[in-house]
């Protein structure tokens, strides 16, 4: 196994050849603990285990196999690597969806776009002071929320979702595989759609 290359190895992994499925997921076990170990650090405060993310990872890993085709003109290497970011922003994107839950969690109501003027706090109020007004808060902050949640596009909400959780523009590039210049257009859109219902 050990002189034949990526392509030959896959094509006998998926004729079920278990020893070469073995071997092409020994030498790519190294990429799936990096990947997994990227993405612990945007999951490890939402209850997900590393060894949770290993083995999504490794899900995609699976997929990569069973789903490459040397004729697509792209390295195994490569396709690998999609396909497992692919599961694991698939559960990142899973642990973000549960809109409900998310509300109930502590949220800092922290500015949109790094400034004072545009904070979602400013626009609804601070009454961190009186409970009964900080309950309508609460109230009022998940009605908002929800209004701005579907004016948004599945991208924009990702977006929308990581801002909120605090991650700067170049983590939240990094989490979504986007440029930054991508992750500043969707703020700017959501920024003037926020203005639009408060």
């Amino acid at each position: 196994m050990r002189e034949m290359n990526d392509y030959e190895l896959v094509s006998l992994a998926q004729e079920n050849n278990e020893e070469a499925g073995e071997f092409l997921y020994r030498k790519y076990q190294p990429l799936i603990l990096k990947k997994s170990n990227k993405y612990f650090k945007y999951m490890q405060n939402k209850g997900v285990e590393l060894t949770d993310l290993i083995q999504e990872c490794t899900i995609g890993f699976e997929e990569a196999i069973q789903q490459f085709n040397e004729r697509d003109n792209t390295s195994f290497y490569t396709f690998a690597s999609i396909c497992m970011d692919r599961q694991l922003m698939s559960e990142l994107t899973r642990q973000n969806r549960d809109k409900y839950r998310f509300l109930n969690e502590a949220i800092p109501l922290e500015s949109i776009d790094g400034d004072d003027e545009g904070s979602l706090i400013n626009c609804i109020g601070d009454n961190r002071n009186n409970p009964e007004e900080g309950l309508l808060l609460d109230e009022n902050f998940k009605e908002i929320y929800l209004k701005i949640v579907n004016k948004l596009t599945d991208f924009e909400e990702c977006v929308f979702r990581l801002r909120l959780q605090d991650f700067d523009y170049h983590e939240i590039a990094s989490i979504l595989d986007k440029d930054r210049k991508s992750i500043d257009n969707a703020i700017q859109r959501i920024r003037g759609k926020i203005k639009g219902i408060i």
